[in-house]
Formats: structure tokens, sequence, C-alpha cells
């Protein structure tokens, strides 16, 4: 199937053509034993980069995104997902180190560090392997509390890629995607 009529289906059919990385080239790279996509969706790669701006989803077009990168076999794959709470907060680098607080994810992993120190003012996450990264807040698919809130309903753990917090989110809420597989 080439890129064109991918690229075609998903706009007529899905509107999602803006939010499927576009370039079927060396687009991943492996971090902690999975395959990540470089770009965040609706950017492309072009062999060394990603272009474009990053498109913010809600938490149903985040799943649905990915549910089509697989229908469609995108690089040849078809186990693209939401990266868990765990895996995302994996890939924050913070150059002056995390503030002392620590989260429980509630996965029943080890404790992590909730947030960059205050005085680290670039992006936290590695810019050779995720270059162009969207500073803010990305999807997991972890559910922060299977009980729905009152106020926000069903909440979603997020890393956020500026100050490199983790927190939980509503899921109409619209932030960024990096998938993986």
């Amino acid at each position: 199937m080439n890129k064109y009529f991918i690229f075609t289906y998903l706009f007529w059919c899905l509107n999602l053509s803006a939010q499927v990385p576009s370039v079927l080239t060396q687009d991943t790279v492996i971090v902690g034993g999975n395959e990540w996509l470089r770009c965040s969706l609706g950017q492309s790669w072009d062999g060394t980069s990603c272009h474009g701006d990053a498109k913010e989803y809600n938490f149903s077009q985040a799943t649905l995104a990915a549910a089509e990168l697989n229908r469609v076999g995108y690089g040849g794959k078809t186990d693209w997902r939401l990266p868990t709470a765990r895996e995302l907060q994996s890939l924050r680098v913070c150059i002056t180190g995390f503030e002392p607080e620590m989260l429980d994810l509630k996965d029943g992993g080890v404790w992590v560090p909730r947030w960059c120190r205050q005085s680290s003012e670039s992006a936290s996450i590695e810019a050779s392997q995720f270059p162009k990264t969207a500073r803010g807040w990305y999807w997991t698919g972890s559910v922060y509390d299977n009980r729905a809130s009152p106020v926000f309903g069903v909440e979603m753990w997020g890393v956020d890629f500026e100050y490199g917090l983790i927190s939980a989110g509503g899921v109409d809420k619209t932030v960024f995607v990096r998938l993986l597989r």
C-alpha cells in the first residue's frame, strides 16, 4: 500500500492525516527495549529530524490514531500503542536533576521522581533521539484511578516534556502523543 493512498484514506475517512507520521524511513529509535516513533503525531520525519507541528488529541482520538497506524501496518508493524506511564516517564531527561518528591504510579513498580528541578529550562527529553519534541503534555495509556472523578471524569497519567512533570488529566483534555511498540 503506498504512502499517498494511506494519507488520502486517513484524511477522508478519519480526518487523521495531520496526526500520523508521513514518512516511512528510519523514523523510530529503540529506547529501554521499546521501539518509539521519533516524532510526535502530527510531525513528519525527513531522515534526520522531525518537522511540522505536533498535534493535540483527546484520549479517544489518541487511541484511534494508534489503531489506525496498526490497521495500515505503519512501518510494517501492527502493534503501535500509547506508552504506559512508566515507559513514557523513562524518557525524561532533567539536566539539573529531579526534585526529591517521589510519585507512586500505582503499577506495582518503584516510585519515580515527580518532576525536574525548578531550574531546568530545557525540554526534558533527549533531543538527539526525539528531535523537536513539543514542549507540553503527552498521553500515556495508564489509568490514574479506576474511579471517575466527579470533576474530571476518568483520568489518565500524562508526562509533561517541558518541565518533566508527571500528573493525571481528564480524557477530554487535548495533549500530544508519542507512540511505541
